[in-house]
Order: C-alpha cells, then structure tokens, then sequence
C-alpha cells in the first residue's frame, strides 16, 4: 500500500544508520566579496487559472487556450521549444536573447499570456495593437503558469507581440499560452477563426471553381468565358521567359550566408580553437572567453568536441551566454580533484555575475559512472564556485567523478532546470555553501550516491532557500536526498522539496542531523514507484517542519518519522 504523511511523532529518537560523511574538498576556499541576495519579487498575479485543468476548462465556454505550439504563431530566431510537464499544454517557447519576439493575430475581445515565474525569469515587452507595456516575469518563489498579462482589447481582430528584454543577469522569459475570451456577437465564429488561421488561405480553393467552369463551357460555344481560358495558353508564353527562373540559384546562397553571420553581441568560438577533440584546448578556450568582455553571447560551433585536460576555469564574466548548440566538452585527463571538473567557475579574476550555460554535452573520464569512490569525487560536470546569477539549462551530464552540478563558496541565485543527468560518480545535485537555488524540471537516469543533497563542509558554510520540485530521477545507492549528513551544525534553512517523481527507487529522506536545528523545511507532493522499508522520511531537530502530500509504497512500516521538531504540518 502507498504511504501516506498520518505521522506518529516518536517520544525519543531511535538511532537511524546514516551514511559517512561526504568527504569535504580539500582546497581553500576562496575569499568571497559580501553578495547581495535575490530580492523578492511582486505577489504572484490571482485569477482564475490555479493550474493547468482550470485553463483548459476554460476553452470550453466563452474563453479558448492557444498553446504555444499551434500555427497561430510567428517565432522569430532566439527561441527555444521546451518539454515541461508543469506547462499547460505540455511545452513551452523560452529566450533569454534581448529582441527575440513572438507574434500572433488572434480573434476575441480580451487576451490573456500565460508564463512561467520565478527568481530565473526576466522581463518582456507586450505589445497590443501598437500599445505596449513592459511585463516583469520575476518572482522569489517558482510558480509553472501565471495569467502575466491581462487586457481587453475593442474590436474583432488583434495584433499581440511579446519582446524579450534580455534582463540583466536573469534574461529569460518563457511563453506558455494564450487566453482568448470571445464573443459571438462582436466577433462571429472566433473560436474557428483562432483554431484554424488558415481560413485566409481560402482563396486557394478558388481556383478549383475555374476548371469546373472550362467543362460547362465546353458544351456550351456562346459562354464568351471560353476565351477566358484561352487567356491560359497566354501563361504558356511565361514558360519562355526562363530566364526569369535563373536569378532563382542567386537567392539561395544569400541566405546561407546570413547564418554565418552572428547576431548582434554575439561571437563565435574562433577555428584556431581545435573543435575535433584531438588536442587539449582548455587554456585556448578558457582565455578567449574571458577575453570575450560583458554583455555578450558565445556561440559554440554545432558538432564540436573540445577535450579538456584540465578544467575550464572561468572568472570576472558578466552577463555572458555560453551557447553550446549541442556541442560536447569532454574530460580528457586523468585526474579527480575540482581541478579536472569540465567548467569551473571561480572568483579569480573576478567574480561571474549573469552567466548563462545552455545546450552542451558534458562527459567526464569516470571509466566506471554511478558508482560512488571515496576520495575520488572531486572532478564536476558544472562547478558553481561562487559568483551569482547563473543559468543552466538544456544540458546533458554524464560521467563525472563527482557531481553532475556543485554549488559552493557562497554562490547565489543558481538555476538549473531543464538537463538530463545520464550519470554521475556521487550527486545529480550538491549545494556545499550556497543560497537561492533552484533545480527543477531535470531528469537523472542514475547517481552512485545521493540524487540531491545539501552538505555543508563546514558550521561557517550556510545554506538556504533552495527549491528542488518536479524533477524525475531513477537510480541511487545512498539515499534520494540529504541533508547536512556530516553533522556540522551549518545554518540551514527554506528548503522546499515538491511534485519530484523517483523512479525504481524510494524516496528515502535523511534529514536528522543532531548538531544544530534546521529551519523552514517543507516536503510536498513527492513520489516513487518502488517500495520501501519505512521509515522512509527521516525528520529530526527541524523548526517549521510540512510533510504532505508524499507517495511511498512500503513493505513495512509508516512512510515517516518525526522527531524533536516543531511546528509540524502532517496530512
């Protein structure tokens, strides 16, 4: 039978078996500049979508969801399409590329965007029949679909274009759908008009009318329309201007040069950097861009490898893109240390601030992935060490000795969503010393160790407001996630856990650290497929504790237990 959170709260607290503790890196950390926190956004708009059934009840009275895949709409270059379960139609468009646009005629009297919000997203220019409004997507917590823009509009057929801002260190937007509400009266048959934009081409159709015309004429001589058709032999003398067709081959190579060209504030990775994978380019790579400057977007030649002996260390960037186009970096030398993560992001030079790290392959040299060697995790997919501001998305990760991405050094404000970790020698996810976290919507075939896990070195090390929901994971080998497993009382808090799925594997929690107290933790609407032996959600010392909501099957036992906690929220 499934578990559920009916929670008896224990009198004392059994000795639970705990893992070893994570073995702490062995490097100095770093100096780190005072970093001013992600400042909390406007309350999320109200209405009536609560989540997706709600929008797509509505289409069937007066209101109609356009999903942002239908034919409706005009996507200029820059946008990207995502599979998000969250979204209401399954998908999602997002940019973060400043002059990225979308346009859409619609049919109706109001209309309504739907959009993602979050502490990753940006802002946008909504333009509706030549009026426009600047619309902030921003928000401190993650909310999958909000109605981020309203407004009635007089009249029958309407223009809507939405522009991407590019917002400094947190570009971008995502486009999810739109809500019309129609009217029968004002605007006949708008439902047909708004499902199927293509009643313009209509006067295709005229065409056929004309044939059926020559047959009727045939038996009939005096229909003068006969010598309307002999206008078609006149057609057969633009057959001879065939020279005409030959400036057509002039157009074709024009537009394949206009690719080669990158957009405005974009810089293509120089030839002179080996992209074949044959020799070492992390000191080339690394020092062009840094040499890049601020402000600018990087584009990886699509079907490269880079081999990296060593890691590409990165630092003082500002609001940079790093666009891989699918590109794949690729762990070449023998070492497991931090040293020989893929990309490392350090304070030296400067600090990063506003960097985006999209569409790469990332393979690291652990000859023996998911399997977890102490004293040998060290060598990362990503390591955030400091700075703030990061993006990481579209990524796939796979043998690293460590983790898939590492948060450490008191980096703030780090998304990561949208990935697939295929493999990875310790954690999909560690946050070491790190605040306003966000990893969500990544799928994670297999870890050797934890799949999340929050593990201070460190009682000077804190970490807080980190949000793991919806992501899908599979197999582990020491516990679906953790928290402070090595006992050394760091200041944790404002941890959410939400809507996650594991797959093959339960979901056991380890949260019962017996140095110092853990605050504001909540862990919602979690579950797996696979049974376990309860306890399989493991509380202890925690103020403000909400547990609900969870699936677990199990072969024995209560899916949790509850000890030395305060203000507990069960279901």
């Amino acid at each position: 039978m499934p578990g559920s959170n009916h929670v008896q709260t224990l009198a004392s607290d059994a000795s639970v078996p705990r893992r070893v503790a994570r073995p702490k890196h062995r490097r100095p950390l770093t100096a780190l500049l005072a970093l001013g926190l992600v400042a909390v956004g406007a309350g999320g708009f109200g209405g009536w979508l609560g989540n997706p059934s709600t929008a797509l009840a509505a289409s069937s009275s007066s209101q109609l969801v356009l999903q942002d895949t239908g034919t409706q709409f005009q996507w200029s270059a820059g946008w990207r399409l995502e599979k998000v379960r969250s979204a209401s139609g399954g998908s999602l468009h997002a940019s973060g590329r400043a002059g990225a646009s979308v346009s859409v005629v619609f049919y109706g009297t109001t209309v309504q965007v739907l959009a993602p919000t979050g502490r990753a997203e940006g802002s946008m220019r909504v333009t509706l029949d030549g009026t426009s409004r600047i619309v902030s997507d921003y928000r401190s917590t993650y909310t999958p679909h909000h109605v981020v823009f309203s407004r009635s509009a007089p009249g029958s057929t309407h223009t809507l274009t939405i522009t991407v801002l590019g917002t400094r260190g947190h570009p971008y937007i995502a486009m999810d759908a739109l809500v019309v509400t129609g009217n029968d009266v004002t605007t006949p048959d708008w439902r047909g008009h708004n499902q199927h934009p293509g009643p313009t081409a209509t006067p295709t159709p005229t065409p056929t009318p004309t044939p059926t015309a020559s047959p009727t004429s045939s038996p009939t001589p005096a229909p003068t329309a006969t010598p309307v058709p002999t206008a078609t032999p006149a057609p057969t003398a633009t057959p001879r201007p065939t020279a005409t067709p030959t400036p057509t081959p002039t157009p074709t190579p024009t537009p394949t040069a206009t690719p080669t060209a990158p957009p405005t504030g974009s810089v293509l990775v120089p030839a002179s950097i080996d992209a074949s994978g044959r020799t070492d380019v992390s000191a080339s790579l690394a020092t062009f861009i840094k040499g890049v400057g601020a402000n600018k977007t990087i584009l990886f030649p699509a079907g490269g490898t880079y081999a990296l002996a060593t890691a590409l260390k990165l630092g003082g960037l500002s609001n940079v893109v790093l666009e891989g186009n699918g590109v794949t970096l690729k762990a070449t030398g023998a070492g497991t240390n931090e040293n020989y993560s893929l990309l490392y992001f350090q304070t030296f030079p400067g600090t990063n601030y506003g960097v985006t790290v999209r569409d790469f392959n990332f393979v690291g040299n652990d000859p023996t992935p998911n399997t977890f060697v102490g004293g040998q995790e060290g060598a990362m997919g990503i390591l955030v060490d400091g700075g703030s501001n990061f993006d990481i998305s579209g990524n796939t990760f796979s043998a690293s000795w460590g983790d898939g991405v590492e948060v450490n050094s008191g980096a703030t404000g780090v998304h990561v969503h949208n990935n697939t970790f295929i493999s990875a020698g310790r954690n999909a996810l560690s946050v070491i010393w790190g605040n306003h976290v966000e990893f969500d919507h990544n799928t994670i075939s297999a870890v050797g160790y934890v799949v999340f896990d929050v593990e201070p070195n460190t009682s000077s090390q804190p970490c807080s407001f980190i949000n793991i929901h919806d992501n899908t994971s599979g197999r582990w080998s020491d516990a679906w996630f953790a928290v402070d497993g090595s006992n050394t009382g760091a200041a944790i808090s404002d941890i959410t856990v939400a809507n996650n799925a594991s797959s093959g594997k339960s979901l056991l929690t380890v949260i019962n650290a017996a140095n110092g107290r853990k605050q504001r933790i909540s862990f919602t609407n979690n579950r797996s497929d696979t049974l376990g032996s309860g306890p399989v959600l493991l509380f202890a010392n925690i103020d403000t504790l909400t547990v609900m909501g969870n699936v677990q099957p199990l072969s024995s036992g209560t899916i949790d237990r509850i000890t030395n906690s305060t203000g507990v929220t069960t279901q």
